[in-house]
Protein backbone atom coordinates (compact mmCIF):
# COMPACT_ATOMS: atom_id res chain seq x y z
CA UNK A 1 0.00 0.00 0.00
CA UNK A 2 2.42 2.50 0.54
CA UNK A 3 4.41 1.73 -2.32
CA UNK A 4 1.42 2.96 -4.47
CA UNK A 5 1.50 5.91 -2.41
CA UNK A 6 5.18 7.01 -2.97
CA UNK A 7 4.31 5.99 -6.68
CA UNK A 8 1.34 8.26 -6.65
CA UNK A 9 3.41 11.31 -5.11
CA UNK A 10 6.59 10.64 -7.22
CA UNK A 11 4.35 10.76 -10.24
CA UNK A 12 2.01 13.84 -9.37
CA UNK A 13 6.03 15.42 -8.90
CA UNK A 14 8.12 14.27 -11.39
CA UNK A 15 8.09 17.48 -13.39
CA UNK A 16 9.83 18.66 -9.96
CA UNK A 17 12.02 15.59 -9.41
CA UNK A 18 13.88 14.96 -12.63
CA UNK A 19 14.45 18.15 -14.95
CA UNK A 20 14.73 16.90 -18.26
CA UNK A 21 18.15 16.89 -19.38
CA UNK A 22 20.09 17.29 -22.71
CA UNK A 23 23.03 15.28 -23.27
CA UNK A 24 24.78 17.46 -26.09
CA UNK A 25 27.37 15.32 -28.28
CA UNK A 26 30.94 16.90 -27.32
CA UNK A 27 33.33 18.75 -29.57
CA UNK A 28 36.59 17.34 -29.97
CA UNK A 29 38.81 18.16 -27.26
CA UNK A 30 36.01 19.41 -24.90
CA UNK A 31 34.16 17.03 -22.29
CA UNK A 32 30.59 16.31 -22.97
CA UNK A 33 29.32 17.76 -19.90
CA UNK A 34 27.38 14.44 -19.51
CA UNK A 35 24.94 14.72 -16.58
CA UNK A 36 25.19 10.59 -16.14
CA UNK A 37 27.50 9.37 -13.00
CA UNK A 38 27.73 5.83 -13.79
CA UNK A 39 27.38 3.65 -9.89
CA UNK A 40 27.05 -0.27 -10.86
CA UNK A 41 26.71 -2.58 -13.43
CA UNK A 42 26.06 -5.89 -13.74
CA UNK A 43 25.96 -8.58 -17.01
CA UNK A 44 22.52 -7.27 -17.48
CA UNK A 45 22.21 -3.89 -16.64
CA UNK A 46 24.42 -0.65 -16.34
CA UNK A 47 22.88 1.97 -13.67
CA UNK A 48 23.82 5.68 -13.72
CA UNK A 49 22.45 8.29 -11.42
CA UNK A 50 22.10 12.37 -12.31
CA UNK A 51 23.91 14.18 -9.09
CA UNK A 52 22.05 16.87 -9.75
CA UNK A 53 18.57 15.49 -8.98
CA UNK A 54 19.09 14.06 -5.25
CA UNK A 55 16.75 15.63 -2.74
CA UNK A 56 14.20 14.79 -0.40
CA UNK A 57 10.43 13.87 -0.52
CA UNK A 58 8.13 13.14 2.00
CA UNK A 59 5.25 10.23 1.69
CA UNK A 60 2.60 10.00 4.27
CA UNK A 61 4.95 11.32 6.81
CA UNK A 62 7.90 9.36 6.22
CA UNK A 63 11.09 11.49 4.70
CA UNK A 64 12.74 9.99 1.75
CA UNK A 65 16.38 10.27 -0.33
CA UNK A 66 15.91 10.20 -3.86
CA UNK A 67 17.62 10.67 -7.43
CA UNK A 68 17.10 10.64 -10.84
CA UNK A 69 19.13 7.51 -12.70
CA UNK A 70 18.85 5.30 -15.70
CA UNK A 71 19.11 2.25 -16.30
CA UNK A 72 20.77 1.01 -19.46
CA UNK A 73 19.96 -2.89 -20.45
CA UNK A 74 23.31 -3.98 -22.35
CA UNK A 75 20.94 -6.83 -24.37
CA UNK A 76 18.91 -4.64 -26.05
CA UNK A 77 20.51 -0.67 -25.63
CA UNK A 78 17.27 0.48 -23.75
CA UNK A 79 17.01 3.11 -21.80
CA UNK A 80 15.11 3.38 -18.63
CA UNK A 81 14.97 6.85 -17.19
CA UNK A 82 13.78 6.37 -13.27
CA UNK A 83 13.22 7.87 -9.63
CA UNK A 84 15.28 5.97 -7.03
CA UNK A 85 13.91 6.18 -3.50
CA UNK A 86 14.96 5.35 -0.09
CA UNK A 87 13.18 5.79 3.10
CA UNK A 88 16.01 7.76 5.02
CA UNK A 89 15.13 5.88 8.13
CA UNK A 90 16.33 2.46 6.25
CA UNK A 91 19.72 4.53 6.14
CA UNK A 92 20.04 4.85 9.45
CA UNK A 93 18.73 1.29 10.29
CA UNK A 94 21.49 0.00 7.37
CA UNK A 95 18.83 -1.75 5.27
CA UNK A 96 15.72 -1.82 3.89
CA UNK A 97 13.83 -1.02 0.57
CA UNK A 98 15.11 0.70 -2.70
CA UNK A 99 11.77 2.09 -4.94
CA UNK A 100 12.12 2.32 -8.60
CA UNK A 101 9.98 3.96 -10.21
CA UNK A 102 9.92 4.42 -13.98
CA UNK A 103 9.52 7.81 -15.66
CA UNK A 104 7.53 6.19 -18.16
CA UNK A 105 3.72 5.54 -16.42
CA UNK A 106 2.99 2.70 -18.78
CA UNK A 107 5.93 1.16 -16.30
CA UNK A 108 5.17 -0.75 -13.11
CA UNK A 109 7.38 0.09 -10.38
CA UNK A 110 9.20 -1.96 -7.95
CA UNK A 111 10.87 -2.66 -4.72
CA UNK A 112 14.27 -4.38 -3.90
CA UNK A 113 15.33 -4.98 -0.43
CA UNK A 114 18.94 -3.56 0.53
CA UNK A 115 22.01 -4.18 3.04
CA UNK A 116 24.15 -1.01 2.89
CA UNK A 117 27.11 -2.21 1.90
CA UNK A 118 25.75 -5.71 0.46
CA UNK A 119 27.22 -5.52 -3.39
CA UNK A 120 24.56 -5.64 -5.26
CA UNK A 121 23.13 -2.81 -7.59
CA UNK A 122 20.15 -2.04 -4.75
CA UNK A 123 23.06 -1.56 -2.55
CA UNK A 124 25.16 0.22 -4.17
CA UNK A 125 22.29 2.81 -5.65
CA UNK A 126 21.35 3.03 -1.43
CA UNK A 127 24.81 3.36 -0.23
CA UNK A 128 25.07 6.55 -2.03
CA UNK A 129 21.93 8.18 -1.53
CA UNK A 130 22.26 6.63 2.23
CA UNK A 131 26.19 8.95 1.97
CA UNK A 132 24.40 11.96 0.41
CA UNK A 133 21.18 11.47 3.90
CA UNK A 134 24.20 11.24 5.73
CA UNK A 135 26.51 14.27 4.71
CA UNK A 136 23.34 16.66 4.80
CA UNK A 137 22.81 15.80 8.11
CA UNK A 138 26.54 16.53 9.31
CA UNK A 139 26.17 19.41 7.07
CA UNK A 140 22.75 20.46 8.90
CA UNK A 141 23.86 20.05 12.32
CA UNK A 142 26.85 22.68 11.39
CA UNK A 143 24.73 25.51 9.59
CA UNK A 144 21.07 26.18 10.00
CA UNK A 145 20.86 25.62 6.26
CA UNK A 146 20.88 21.90 5.40
CA UNK A 147 18.69 21.57 2.35
CA UNK A 148 21.45 21.07 -0.56
CA UNK A 149 22.14 17.31 -1.13
CA UNK A 150 25.19 16.19 -3.12
CA UNK A 151 26.39 12.99 -5.07
CA UNK A 152 29.19 14.95 -6.27
CA UNK A 153 31.00 15.47 -2.45
CA UNK A 154 30.87 11.75 -2.00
Amino acid sequence: MKTKFLVAALIGCISLTLAVTTVRAAEPGKPSGNPWMPVAENDQVKVELSPSTVGYMTVEGVRHVRVGGRMTYKDTGLIDFTVFVVPASACRAGSGMLVTVPIDVNQKSYSTQFVLQGGTLASIVADLLCEAHTKTQESAASRSNGRSLTLNQI
